[in-house]
């Protein structure tokens, strides 16, 4: 299963999912078995393919909720946050990212990867302040040239937003003062 690990952060989605095919489920841990579903579902997530996600977590359910038991469930709140995140529940993805932000095993780089998606969901909700508080936050915590990229976007997004907010506002303040075509 590190092998399938180390095909996704590769980015090599098929040879992920070829070493999980040769594993012998049945002859796994309960704990290991929950986590072979999450790698699969966290595979089929970065691989874009959020229909095939959606299967996987229907037909494996039981296994994530015994998984959310473990005392180490850091990485299964965030794939499921990463769910609702693709699926566009942003509120519930948000939930599930402050979880697994809270938990035993949460290191630093998975709560900077909490607090990017984090931003990214308030921002698809309008919420260009916490969005810029993500940001923040995140960016006290980048490890890895992955997280600096991802963090780049999410603050010139951050940036736009603002810009967009400002110009709205602006509009609106002209339109309030403007009389016969002109701005006093």
């Amino acid at each position: 299963m590190k092998l399938a690990a180390v095909y996704i952060s590769e980015k090599r989605f098929e040879n992920c999912f070829l070493t999980l095919d040769r594993i012998a489920f049945d002859k796994l841990t309960p704990s290991d078995q929950n986590k072979y579903f999450e790698l699969l579902l966290y595979g089929r997530l970065m691989s874009g393919d959020i229909s095939q996600a959606n299967e996987i977590f229907v037909s494996a359910e039981h296994y994530f909720k015994r998984g959310l038991l473990d005392k180490r469930n850091g990485q299964m709140l965030f794939t499921l946050g990463l769910l609702e995140y693709f699926n566009e529940r942003f509120e519930a993805a948000v939930k599930f990212f402050d979880s697994a932000e809270k938990s035993r095993d949460a290191d630093k780089t998975l709560r900077c990867n909490c607090e990017l998606y984090k931003g990214e969901c308030f921002l698809a909700q309008g919420d260009v302040r916490s969005a810029k508080a993500s940001a923040e936050k995140s960016a006290a915590l980048v490890s890895d040239d992955k997280q600096e990229a991802q963090l780049g976007k999410l603050m010139t997004q951050v940036e736009k937003a603002y810009i967009r907010t400002k110009e709205k506002s602006a509009d609106t303040k002209a339109d309030n003062t403007t009389e016969g075509g002109y701005a006093f």
